[in-house]
């Protein structure tokens, strides 16, 4: 019926953190991409997008463990292979619950994938500097992709104030 389609459509609503733009020139592009296969993912999809430098801001899992640390880090190095880009890194600690929590192995793993493989990187222990660096150095033309799990909630609400600065 196509009074069921129209409806379904004028209802739909974008999940959130799911390659959500939040702002143009630079173009900011927010996604939860919590997994591997997501960030290579979200990262391609980001560069096809992107006209000059591709900026990852990338928050650290908290309290996941080593492991899914190493292998998120590994698909932030494979999917920026090739490509004009700034890591910014971040265990977004003053905005996170204890649940969510960077331990020092989980931010030793993702650092030492990132030196490994001879990505250069910034690290800031909290988001709002992350994001203000990342904000006051990227040009109209480049994107900011913010990539992480709950880290990266507040990154929305911590851009506008920081627009409004």
């Amino acid at each position: 019926d196509k009074n069921v389609i129209k409806e379904g459509i004028s209802s739909y609503k974008q999940l959130e953190r799911r390659f959500t733009i939040l702002g143009r020139d630079p173009l900011i592009i927010d996604d939860f991409a919590h997994n591997p296969d997501g960030i290579v993912a979200t990262i391609k999809s980001a560069a096809k997008m992107c006209e000059g430098t591709l900026f990852i801001v990338f928050s650290i899992r908290g309290s996941r463990g080593t492991a899914i640390n190493g292998l998120n880090t590994e698909a932030l190095v494979n999917g920026l292979e090739g490509l004009n880009h700034h890591i910014m890194v971040t265990s977004s600690a003053a905005v996170v619950d204890n649940a969510n929590t960077v331990k020092q192995t989980e931010m030793d793993i993702v650092l030492k994938t990132l030196k490994e493989n001879r990505l250069k990187y910034v690290y800031n222990e909290n988001l709002y500097p992350t994001l203000k660096y990342a904000l006051k150095t990227a040009k109209k033309t480049d994107t900011i992709l913010l990539i992480g799990a709950q880290g990266m909630d507040p990154a929305n609400k911590l851009i506008m104030k920081i627009k409004k600065i």
